[in-house]
């Protein structure tokens, strides 16, 4: 192996080793969340489905099952 490819390879991993120390730095300061749904969003959506079901009839057809 030659002294570039080395350079090349450990330029490399100094990059991913910098990232997973910014990533535990964020998580040791709690300011940034990660990617992903926001807290809530599930519980938003359905009542916008069940407001959507109300307006379309289909809430009186459930009930009178």
């Amino acid at each position: 192996m030659n002294v570039n490819n080395m350079l090349l390879e450990l330029r490399g991993e100094r990059d991913r080793i910098d990232q997973a120390i910014a990533a535990v730095e964020q998580l040791a300061q709690g300011k940034k969340r990660g990617p992903g749904r926001p807290a809530g969003s599930l519980t938003v959506s359905r009542k916008v489905r069940e407001s959507r079901a109300a307006t379309d009839g289909r809430a009186g057809k459930q009930a009178a099952q």
